[in-house]
């Protein structure tokens, strides 16, 4: 379904939608039928790539061209959507701010009552240098690495990731079909020239370059089932936009490795990158958190439980 929407003098609220699980395929994930029921869901999650797009009508609806200019996004996910959900998003104008700058809530709300995500999306202040969203001062911090067992033992804080990217408008067209995301600027020519990079794609750029757990086996696979499971989980996405990436362009980027730790029942691990263009200008600056399953015994361990 589509982000057809009612816009009121205070914000948006989408109609009703369902949303296609696009990494089906991806065996051993938790967008696997097979693991996610393993794991205890009723069914397989809907990726966090498909459903930002989702998010995208809605925000650049609001915001316009500067969104992809100095537009910025705090997400936390909080449960998970699949194919037998049914969600909208719910977009209202946050009150408090600066004259310059401007913030809407977002909420992505499930048929049965719960928050699938919630955050916030607006417009960094016009000033030379726009703050990233973990600098603000209702950003919550960094849980640092405890003491005993490392999630992580092979990559200390601080290692480093860097390569060249380039992302062509084929690479993004699924989840955009998926969502009904029509803007042409993602498929052809732009206000900036060639077409660009749509937000829901900066998602799949700030994954981990690291492999946070064992890798999964092939379906089939004789593992028991008290091993743990190999699936991630998205937790928090916070990007910064200063300029959009073009189609079609390479771009170099650099990401850190600045938190990892454990949860009650998960690890988790959090990235920050920067993305710039061949002549040195910032074009987004993000950090993304993600979870991932480890055996019960080892989270109790961690917890002091």
């Amino acid at each position: 379904m589509g982000t057809d929407s009612n816009r009121g003098q205070t914000g948006v609220e989408t109609a009703w939608m369902q949303a296609p699980n696009l990494h089906a395929d991806s065996i051993g994930s938790i967008h696997d039928e097979d693991e996610a029921k393993r794991i205890g869901f009723r069914a397989a999650p809907i990726g966090a790539n498909t459903l930002l797009a989702y998010y995208t009508p809605v925000i650049v609806g609001l915001f316009g061209k500067a969104w992809h200019e100095r537009g910025f996004l705090m997400l936390d996910f909080l449960s998970t959507i699949d194919e037998l959900s049914t969600f909208r998003i719910l977009a209202s104008q946050a009150e408090g701010l600066p004259e310059d700058e401007r913030l809407i809530t977002l909420t992505m709300e499930k048929d049965d009552g719960k928050i699938a995500n919630l955050g916030h999306a607006g417009l960094a202040s016009t000033e030379a240098t726009a703050i990233p969203p973990w600098q603000r001062p209702d950003a919550p911090p960094l849980a640092g690495p405890e003491a005993g067992s490392d999630v992580l033992p092979r990559r200390p804080l601080g290692s480093e990731f860097t390569r060249t990217i380039c992302v062509l408008p084929q690479h993004t067209a699924a989840a955009r079909e998926a969502a009904a995301d029509a803007l042409e600027w993602y498929k052809t020519a732009s206000p900036w020239g060639g077409a660009i990079v749509p937000m829901n794609t900066y998602h799949n750029l700030g994954l981990p370059h690291f492999e946070v757990a064992p890798k999964a086996k092939p379906r089939g696979d004789s593992r028991r089932p008290e091993e743990p499971s190999r699936a991630g989980m998205n937790a928090r996405l916070q990007l910064l936009l200063t300029g959009p990436m073009i189609c079609g362009e390479p771009y170099s980027y650099r990401q850190v490795l600045i938190e990892k730790g454990f949860s009650k029942r998960t690890a988790f691990s959090t990235v920050e990158y920067v993305i710039k263009s061949t002549s040195g200008e910032t074009v987004a600056i993000g950090r993304q958190k993600v979870r991932w399953f480890v055996p019960k015994e080892q989270a109790a361990q961690q917890n002091g439980s």
